[in-house]
């Protein structure tokens, strides 16, 4: 422009040359101005001030051919600079394609070495294709003018002139040298513009590389592509798809925030993770390393995948998909929308092959960034998640730190997690989470702590694979784990493996939306399987030691339970270690005695108080294969009612007031032993249920005890009442007493083995003597007579007391006189007469009762103790008696 300006001062008035056509040879001294001009702003403008007065010109335009697009192009509308100043007349650019029959022609005539007629060519042109015709609303004249370098045409340059001739002839040598002078510069332009362009581009890539050196994210890579390219290419949105080795698609890495398709009803399916793009149009833009271009106006909307289809019904028209790579392989493809037509030529192709060199960059270091990232994201959960398992033993605890681990490391849904038997046989539901609905439910809670067959298809096919498996979703059915477990449509079932080393120690089953996210996290499902194996060790570990600890702890409360025990009964041990008597009534309960120890049952004995109930009992155990363990004793008669439940079974501490510490009760110290239950007539309702449970499910709970605790005890009960009548009157359970009723064993009462009572009174002397601190030899016979004469209604538990007094009684070494307590009629007894069933009236009953009387007080009638005392009548009546009745004295004994 500088040029023109100075041209402009030197000729101060040109309206001369208008004059003659002659004068136009002067136009020579613009050369030296046009040698000037570097861009087309200057051009224009010294067209416009110096040539189209000239001329006499009302319009001009140049168009430079293009090679890379086959068209003319109008180097002034392209320049921002001259936006307004140029007419809009003119069209911005012509394709060879709109000029006829004449498009080869010109292709070959810009390409090709070999001479042709340009002028021919330039006359082919008509003046419509560069020129809106209505926009000239008087007639007008044109002319074009072919610009050549050479025998090439590089454009052409076009004049309107206003009325009905042309003011002057392109055909004179110095019209001519103007136009080879602006050929030149043309071409120079054409030239500077292209150097131009190259810097231009080269300037954007190494701003681009500049910039895309501080990307760490794809939000960032984004905003870097629309800062430097979008005002350079001229696109609405661009989108980048990363290839997916393992899954041979591709998958969505970033997405334009500012996306013209954004607000569309499916564009939220374009930004899950599990959106694919596996289709014609990625597998084309793939497979070339150029850029690709698709005009979608000529598809239709339900021929498109998705992708497609969205950004179509939200106006995008065209996208260039450019597939990126390394040298190792395909990364992935970068597209660009837009929502006008757009020409893809060549130099842009090339471009945006630097382009992608830079994305491959940029994509490449946020895979790397990212993977660091998540590599130090994975060893610091790890870490904390390997503390949190390892800060607390507490299942449903554990539970609840697992679930929340695995949702987010594994987009798990429901999961849960069993643990393998020692024996490799079975397994049990270990963790799981416990706020699922079906944990509520009575089937689980009863069904939930069983132990689970591994011999399950299922189960069989994850212990024979290293690598988690995906099962169908009804392959849970029958199980506990159907309700557990509950997949969607869109889930799927997976099972693996948690070992420690090459030991399976448990077994994980989840649902997910899909295998993709564990495969494509195959090292934090390892890392997490690993650290749940670890754990499952742990707390299967430790719970064995504590149930160790527990188990010791028991051995040893029971221990001291038993030595404090048998102190207490050594003394019975010691002094009734032996039955003493062979009358023939107990002779067969020693037959029933020997038939039932050697079993486990139930054994019932019955007998009046003293008669040596415990002693059988003792016998029964020491017999039984039970004799190496205890015989736990409990008197229910003796223990308050408030009370006998705690001793029975047991109570935790804090279970009731006084409970200060945790108590074994008698059942579980006679486990493996026997029980036996003295007086179990004595028994409360209340506790008779809670015995008979016992009885029949071999297990108890203790007071306050949350669990129940499985016994082996053999029972031996004993009473002295008649429990037929106890039930009739509603004191005793017939339950229970047909549980207890198994083997009932009757005890004779003393006065039934008279025969007995010599041996016994020698055993008790011989017992006694020392401990009193006598040396007594024997009894008296009379003694030992009214011994055997008493009906002993406290049975041997009296005579063995009886005899104790009589020791420490007697003055010398033979006792002579028991102090027998005063007996009725009815407690006096004849020897041989007990079995003696004979008819009489009331008066020989009558004389047999008084002689019998008689005989027992020596024949005396009066006195203290004699026989009318004993009858209750006065001597004189007795005597009165006697003599009615015909007894006289000789026939007493």
């Amino acid at each position: 422009m500088s040029g023109a300006l100075n041209f402009s001062q030197e000729i101060e008035d040109v309206s001369w040359l208008a004059e003659s056509t002659e004068r136009l040879d002067s136009l020579s001294s613009f050369s030296r101005i046009l040698a000037t001009i570097q861009t087309a702003p200057e051009l224009f403008g010294m067209l416009k001030s110096l040539i189209s007065p000239v001329l006499g010109t009302k319009e001009f335009c140049i168009y430079a051919i293009s090679r890379e697009t086959a068209s003319f192009r109008n180097i002034f509308l392209e320049q921002d600079q001259l936006m307004g100043m140029v007419p809009v007349c003119f069209r911005p650019e012509i394709p060879f394609n709109h000029i006829g029959g004449f498009e080869e022609q010109f292709r070959n005539g810009i390409t090709s070495e070999l001479p042709i007629d340009i002028d021919r060519l330039v006359s082919t042109l008509a003046i419509d294709l560069f020129v809106e015709k209505l926009y000239f609303k008087d007639s007008f004249l044109h002319q074009i003018i072919g610009l050549r370098l050479g025998k090439q045409l590089i454009g052409i340059c076009l004049f309107i002139f206003e009325g009905k001739r042309v003011p002057v002839s392109f055909r004179t040598p110095s019209m001519q040298f103007f136009c080879d002078q602006v050929s030149q510069t043309v071409n120079r332009i054409i030239v500077n513009n292209t150097i131009s362009k190259q810097q231009e581009e080269r300037d954007l890539l190494l701003s681009l590389s500049i910039a895309i050196a501080k990307v760490r994210n794809q939000e960032q890579l984004q905003l870097t592509l629309s800062q430097h390219l979008k005002k350079y290419l001229g696109f609405s949105h661009t989108a980048i798809a990363l290839y997916d080795e393992s899954r041979k698609s591709y998958n969505l890495f970033s997405l334009d925030p500012h996306s013209k398709s954004k607000d569309h009803p499916e564009y939220p399916k374009l930004k899950t993770k599990n959106f694919e793009l596996n289709d014609a149009f990625t597998r084309k833009m793939s497979a070339t390393p150029y850029t690709v271009s698709f005009n979608l106006e000529d598809y239709a909307s339900e021929d498109l995948p998705v992708y497609l289809r969205v950004n179509k019904e939200c106006g995008i028209k065209v996208l260039w998909g450019h597939g990126f790579r390394t040298e190792e392989k395909t990364l992935g493809i970068l597209v660009f929308f837009f929502d006008k037509a757009t020409q893809l030529n060549n130099d842009t192709m090339a471009l945006l092959t630097g382009i992608g060199h830079q994305i491959s960059v940029a994509v490449s270091n946020i895979l790397a960034l990212q993977q660091v990232n998540k590599l130090l994201w994975l060893k610091s959960t790890m870490l904390s998640f390997g503390i949190e398992l390892r800060m607390t033993k507490d299942i449903r605890l554990l539970s609840q730190i697992i679930k929340k681990q695995i949702q987010e490391l594994l987009q798990v849904r429901e999961f849960a997690i069993t643990v393998i038997s020692e024996d490799r046989s079975s397994c049990r539901l270990f963790f799981y989470d416990h706020a699922h609905e079906f944990v509520k439910n009575q089937a689980f809670r009863s069904n939930g702590a069983n132990e689970i067959s591994l011999d399950h298809e299922l189960f069989r096919e994850i212990m024979k694979s290293p690598t988690p498996l995906r099962f169908p979703a009804n392959s849970l059915e029958n199980s506990v784990f159907q309700d557990l477990l509950t997949p969607t449509d869109d889930d799927v079932l997976v099972g693996a493996k948690i070992t420690i080393g090459d030991e399976a120690v448990g077994i994980l089953l989840m649902t997910c939306e899909g295998m993709r996210a564990i495969s494509a996290e195959r090292q934090i499902f390892d890392s997490f399987c690993s650290q749940l194996g670890i754990i499952i060790t742990n707390i299967t570990a430790h719970q064995k030691l504590e149930n160790q600890l527990k188990e010791t702890d028991r051995y040893r409360q029971r221990l001291e339970v038993e030595k404090t025990y048998l102190f207490e009964e050594i003394s019975t041990l010691l002094n009734n270690s032996e039955i003493v008597g062979t009358s023939k009534s107990l002779r067969s309960v020693y037959h029933l005695v020997s038939q039932v120890a050697r079993s486990n049952s139930t054994v019932l004995i019955l007998g009046e108080t003293g008669t040596g109930k415990e002693l059988f009992a003792r016998a029964i155990h020491n017999n039984s294969p039970r004799k190496n363990k205890l015989m736990i004793k409990v008197n229910c008669a003796a223990i308050p009612p408030n009370l006998i439940e705690s001793e029975l079974f047991g109570h935790e501490k804090g279970s009731f007031t006084g409970a200060t510490e945790r108590r074994i009760g008698k059942f579980e110290l006679a486990h493996g032993g026997t029980l036996f239950l003295d007086e179990v007539g004595e028994m409360p309702l209340d506790l008779q249920v809670k015995l008979l449970r016992a009885l029949q499910e071999k297990e108890i709970e203790r007071v306050g005890g949350k669990t129940t605790i499985a016994v082996d005890v053999r029972i031996i009960a004993a009473t002295n009442r008649d429990l037929e009548e106890e039930m009739s009157a509603g004191r005793f359970r017939k339950d229970l007493y047909y549980r207890l009723n198994i083997f009932p064993i009757s005890l004779p009462p003393l006065r039934e083995r008279r025969d007995d009572i010599e041996v016994l009174v020698n055993h008790f002397i011989e017992k006694y003597s020392k401990r009193c601190g006598k040396n007594i030899q024997g009894i008296g016979p009379n003694a030992l007579l009214d011994l055997k004469r008493y009906h002993w209604p406290g049975n041997i538990r009296e005579l063995e007391h009886m005899i104790e007094r009589s020791i420490l009684l007697a003055n010398t070494n033979i006792i002579k006189q028991v102090p027998l307590p005063l007996m009725k009629v009815e407690q006096v007894f004849v020897p041989g007469k007990e079995e003696q069933v004979i008819l009489r009236t009331i008066d020989e009953h009558e004389r047999q009762h008084i002689l019998n009387i008689l005989n027992h007080c020596g024949g005396r009638i009066a006195g203290i103790g004699n026989a009318a005392e004993i009858l209750g009548v006065p001597p004189t009546t007795l005597n009165s008696k006697m003599r009615r009745l015909g007894i006289k004295r000789g026939h007493t004994l």
